[in-house]
């Protein structure tokens, strides 16, 4: 393997699994929505969450932006759905990148959406802004070289993993024991 696509590898498992983990939390966002789902509606959105996760894991971001777009149209408020989406964006336009080639239109294009998106994701999330989206959401501004817009965001995201972590540890220290495991 070429040090090349070993670096493609580890950028697409950091977005990947980070991606998924907070996937594991988000697919069944159901904020903003009026009523009960019915059954089928529910299986479908369910089986196409799945195959988005599932082609993610293969690397069929081209399928993953397909059943993303699919989810998106008929749930707009899945939170999930537009993050994944700009992931999928992030990941086919920073394809192929070399130091000193730039950025073609098409591979432009996707950057910019993908930051439409991680902003939508975003603004859906409310008060629960995920830290992975805002981190890739900079990671697409950085490689549009919107530098000062991009470390405001990597700020913003930090600032969401400092909070969260000290819940994690206020939340431990109160218990007599802590295991992560119980967690």
């Amino acid at each position: 393997s070429t040090p090349r696509r070993r670096r493609r590898t580890h950028l697409e498992a950091i977005i990947g699994t980070t991606t998924l983990a907070l996937g594991a939390g988000l697919m069944s966002n159901t904020a903003g929505r009026a009523g009960a789902e019915s059954a089928p509606d529910k299986d479908k959105i369910d089986a196409l969450s799945n195959e988005a996760v599932e082609a993610f894991q293969k690397g069929d971001y081209e399928k993953v932006m397909r059943n993303c777009k699919m989810l998106v149209e008929q749930r707009p408020a899945m939170v999930f759905a537009w993050s994944l989406l700009g992931t999928a964006e992030l990941i086919l336009g920073s394809k192929d990148l070399t130091m000193n080639g730039g950025l073609n239109e098409q591979q432009e294009a996707l950057l910019r959406d993908a930051i439409k998106h991680f902003d939508t994701s975003t603004s859906l999330a409310g008060d629960n802004k995920d830290a992975l989206t805002l981190n890739n959401k900079a990671n697409a501004l950085g490689l549009l070289e919107e530098w000062e817009q991009a470390v405001d965001v990597y700020e913003e995201a930090f600032q969401i993993t400092l909070d969260t972590r000290m819940k994690d540890f206020e939340v431990c220290w109160m218990r007599t024991t802590c295991d992560p495991d119980d967690e």
